[in-house]
């Protein structure tokens, strides 16, 4: 019975594979991502040279920094008498230029010690660009408000071009700290100092519990001298820059007492029976 129904019954529809549309995934079709932001960072570094000539080497790392780029020489300092004589230096200079520089430095003596920092100022900078870009539309908005009131009475255009000279302020003002800030990153800055090659390293004394309780005993004593000097000193201002009024105000109690005294002898004799 079955197999008669089922000839009975028109064949069954092809069932060819439904071939799903196919997904482009070039380039052109991927979503567009925001680049990130290049990383603003604030270089600096310190280096500690011991050298045999430190006046000419003195001179030599002034002819570092090249002025036709921005580069300069930030403080120097030139101290002392051979063999104690010791110099430093600040030096600004281009950021890209910053490991040649240390390279250099490093070839005219000893290196004693050597570290460097990087501050990244990324987020600042940023804060600064949209405060900036949020300032200019609040320019451009009340410019547009005070032509559309050309009209209005005095007091309120001076109110506007009050409130537009206090943005103008504002712009100017986040405009110098982004110079600031870019002068910051695009010059790194070196901090040198030099001295002699015959002048002695210190020496860190390794002090045990001993030698630390006999110090805090001293600085405890020192402190407490300090304090009673301090003490003199304040009472001997007060009396001598009082002296005067010392004076004044001891006149004035002994006059004082002499008046009571009499007043109450003058009272006794009143009071005196009378024979």
């Amino acid at each position: 019975m079955q197999l008669k129904m089922m000839e009975g019954r028109p064949p069954p529809a092809s069932t060819a594979p439904v071939s799903s549309p196919a997904i482009d995934l070039s380039p052109a079709q991927s979503p567009s991502l925001t680049p990130a932001p290049a990383r603003q960072v604030v270089h600096k570094a310190a280096i500690d040279l011991r050298v045999t000539d430190v006046r000419g080497t003195f001179a030599k790392i002034t002819l570092l920094p090249n002025e036709a780029t921005g580069e300069y020489i930030e403080t120097s300092s030139l101290t002392g008498e051979e063999p104690n004589i010791a110099a430093s230096l600040t030096l600004r200079v281009a950021a890209s230029r910053l490991s040649e520089t240390l390279n250099a430095l490093r070839t005219l003596g000893t290196v004693i010690s050597e570290s460097a920092t990087g501050q990244d100022i990324t987020d600042t900078v940023m804060d600064l660009e949209a405060r900036l870009r949020n300032e200019e539309r609040i320019e451009r908005e009340v410019l547009a408000l005070l032509d559309k009131r050309a009209d209005s009475p005095l007091s309120e255009v001076l109110t506007v071009r009050t409130q537009l000279n206090d943005i103008r302020a504002r712009i100017e003002a986040i405009k110098a700290q982004r110079e600031r800030a870019g002068r910051m990153v695009a010059l790194a800055t070196i901090v040198i100092n030099l001295r002699s090659q015959a002048q002695p390293l210190p020496v860190a004394e390794d002090s045990g519990i001993a030698d630390y309780f006999i110090k805090s005993v001293s600085d405890a004593w020192q402190t407490s001298l300090r304090t009673l000097s301090d003490t003199a000193a304040f009472l001997i201002r007060t009396f001598l820059g009082g002296l005067v009024w010392w004076l004044l105000l001891g006149l004035l109690a002994l006059g004082l007492w002499r008046l009571i005294r009499r007043l109450v002898r003058a009272q006794s004799r009143e009071a005196a029976p009378t024979e």
